[in-house]
This record gives structure tokens, C-alpha cells and sequence, in this order.
């Protein structure tokens, strides 16, 4: 299977969507139309608009495959398609609302219920992340990615602001050296880039936060997995891992286990309703 024809359509949708978001970015909320989706889960009109943009040139170049998107009803014929694209058209939304060029427009291809390809796009730097993991090639804006071969001492780990504030990390403050970051998608592709060790959330996240962002970081040689250590599948019929994830190099990944099983709080438990 050749990509040449889905990385020229997702690049072109990105650029696009990105043009949309950067005009709302920096605005007010009141210019952007933030609302409360559900508590702590804001939407803006950047949102809904890049996600038109998005699911009109994609679904338009491959009609027949399916569609998974944050801000699009969810339809179950997606369940019954083998290759189906995982959108997210704002993955860092809170950090967007308040200005800081974190958030990413991210795009994941699955089949069969593995990421074959990502693209994560940062409008406001100008910052294009690609994984083609059928040609285990990982670029930004054309460079090849690489993750850290050594962790540096504590270990760099990006962490949820949001997991922060609830105090998720007090136990680690020690143990690695914390950087509160937005973005998930954003921060596995920082992973791949080698910008830092790893990246580690304590709560599950949906498909499209994570879908883009595994394919790069996958393709530059790194690692995506559960706190259970298993792997996440994509286009599940609850679009959502059980537990939270880490991304890392493969070299690092035991030793990051060990890490986190050292902390009191470390509780890989399963999703509960």
C-alpha cells in the first residue's frame, strides 16, 4: 500500500483547517464562541469549523472509507470499515482558548484497528509532524524524528496540565523532571522528535487525542502503550482507551515502568463507566 496520495490530501486538509484556527487564535472567547461541551471539555468555533474543512477534503478524496472525529456525530458504519480516519481538529483546545501555540490539528489513519499513518500539524508555528509506519518514516517539516537513545537524569516527562493541577504527578516531583504540556497528540510527536524523554498520562483518552500522534511517534522508532501495558486499538466501538498511555523510546521503556510503579499512587486500573 502506497501513502504518496493520502499525505498530499491530509497535508492539504491540514494547512487549510490550520488557516481556519489561526484566524480565531488569540481572540476572545466571546469572538472564538467557547462553550462547555460537558464540564472541563470546552468547544470554540475553530473547532467545528476546521473539523468541516477536515472531514470535506478527506471523505471527498476517500469516500469509502470511515470517520472518526471529535466534533462529528459518531455513526456506527464506521465499525464495519477497514480503513477508517481518526480526527481530532483541536487537540489542546484549553490551551488554545487562552493563546499558547500548544495545540495541534491531528489525523490518524487506522486499518483494521491498527495507526498506519499520522499527520500533527501546528498552525501557528508552522510545525508539520508526518509517521508512515509502512515505510517506518517519521519527518517534521521534512527532518527526520528521533527519539532519545538516553534518558537525561531525572528523565524529561511530559505530563497533562489538567493531571497536574489535580495533583496526579505530587508523588514523581522527585523522580523525573515534569513539564506540564498540552496537546497529547502534540507531545508524542516532542517524544519523537527526542525534545523529551517520554510522555505519560494517568487517565484514558479517546482515539482521536492519540490516534495521530502514536503513528509518528511509532514511526520514528518509539513506543505507544497502556499503563497495563497492552496495546491501543483503534476504531473501537467505545472510541477510548481503558487506561492511560506512554510514549517513549523502546530502549527507555522498562526502565520508565519501573519508574512509575515506584510511586505510591501508580495505578494502572481499568476504564470505569
Amino acid at each position: 500500500m502506497n501513502l504518496e496520495r493520502e499525505t498530499q490530501v491530509v497535508v492539504e486538509a491540514l494547512r487549510e483547517a490550520g488557516r481556519t484556527t489561526e484566524r480565531y487564535f488569540g481572540a476572545g472567547k466571546r469572538e472564538m464562541g467557547v462553550r462547555e461541551k460537558s464540564a472541563d471539555n470546552p468547544v470554540t468555533k475553530a473547532d467545528l469549523e476546521a473539523d468541516t474543512i477536515l472531514r470535506g477534503l478527506i471523505r471527498e478524496a476517500f469516500p469509502d472509507d470511515g470517520w472518526l472525529s471529535e466534533e462529528t456525530a459518531d455513526s456506527e458504519k464506521r465499525l464495519g470499515k477497514e480503513r477508517v480516519w481518526i480526527v481530532d481538529p483541536i487537540d489542546g483546545t484549553k490551551e488554545f482558548i487562552i493563546g499558547l501555540p500548544e495545540y495541534v490539528i491531528s489525523i490518524g489513519l487506522a486499518v483494521e484497528g491498527n495507526v498506519i499513518f499520522g499527520a500533527v500539524y501546528q498552525p501557528t508555528t508552522d510545525v508539520l509532524y508526518l509517521g508512515n509506519l509502512l515505510e517506518h518514516q517519521a519527518t517534521r517539516n521534512g527532518a527526520p524524528l528521533v527519539p532519545t537513545s538516553e534518558p537525561s537524569t531525572p528523565p524529561r516527562l511530559l505530563v497533562s496540565r489538567t493531571e497536574t493541577k489535580k495533583g496526579f504527578w505530587n508523588d514523581y516531583a522527585k523522580t523525573f523532571r515534569l513539564e506540564p504540556f498540552g496537546s497529547i497528540a502534540h507531545k508524542l510527536c516532542r517524544v519523537a522528535a527526542g525534545e523529551a524523554d517520554a510522555v505519560v498520562t494517568r487517565q484514558p483518552r479517546s482515539e482521536w487525542d492519540i490516534a495521530g500522534g502514536t503513528a509518528v511517534l511509532r514511526a520514528a522508532g518509539g513506543t505507544v502503550c497502556l499503563l497495563d501495558r497492552s496495546q491501543p486499538l483503534f476504531n473501537q466501538r467505545k472510541p477510548k482507551t481503558r487506561t492511560g498511555i506512554i510514549g517513549t523510546s523502546n530502549a527507555f521503556r522498562s526502565a520508565l515502568f519501573s519508574l512509575l510503579e515506584s510511586g505510591t499512587s501508580f495505578v494502572p486500573a481499568a476504564q470505569t463507566d
